[in-house]
């Protein structure tokens, strides 16, 4: 794919926004996805050709509300390889891995390598912020990250992640003016 721009505004708080699914390679230079949504964006891992060789250039994922019960990551990759999210926002509520989670799911056709997001921002609303777990070479670096306002660790990495990526990271309160949607955007954007 060759897209200059991906917009998802959500409104059922039971389905995910942006699913990569197999095959998927290329560049989206900017998504902007907002609404009620259970995962903002979605790499899926039911194929041995999983999402793979694909960069996201800038933007930003702000979720609502998921529906009761549902988990909710800003992105969850589940399997592909060197995906790189640059410059976006991920600012979502919660109740599932994070608003950055590469952890290997779905039907473990693949493990989730190089999957990272780069000069990215990371807003509080989520209970986990960054968590990375069964996964290659996958993390953050250069981000900004605010402490999430659940009290837990911003970056929290599981004993089944190999060489995970958690590099030259800014994490700030959340209370921090940078944390808000406004001062999350000026920073990714600059």
């Amino acid at each position: 794919m060759n897209l200059d721009l991906v917009k998802i505004t959500m409104n059922n708080g039971s389905l995910d926004a942006l699913v990569l699914g197999a095959g998927c390679t290329g560049i989206i230079r900017r998504v902007e996805i907002e609404g009620p949504m259970a995962d903002g964006i979605k790499i899926q891992n039911n194929s041995v050709n999983a999402a793979h060789d694909l960069l996201i250039a800038g933007g930003y994922v702000s979720c609502g509300q998921a529906a009761s019960g549902v988990h909710q990551d800003g992105m969850q990759g589940m399997g592909g390889r060197n995906v790189t999210f640059r410059n976006l926002v991920i600012d979502c509520l919660g109740g599932g891995g994070g608003n950055f989670f590469p952890a290997k799911g779905g039907s473990g056709a693949t493990t989730p390598t190089n999957i990272v997001c780069d000069h990215c921002a990371f807003g509080p609303r989520h209970p986990n912020n960054v968590q990375i777990q069964t996964s290659v070479i996958s993390g953050v670096r250069n981000s900004l990250i605010c402490r999430p306002t659940s009290g837990r660790d911003p970056v929290i990495v599981g004993s089944s992640a190999s060489n995970p990526v958690e590099e030259s990271n800014l994490v700030v309160a959340s209370n921090d003016s940078r944390c808000s949607q406004q001062g999350l955007r000026a920073w990714a954007s600059g």
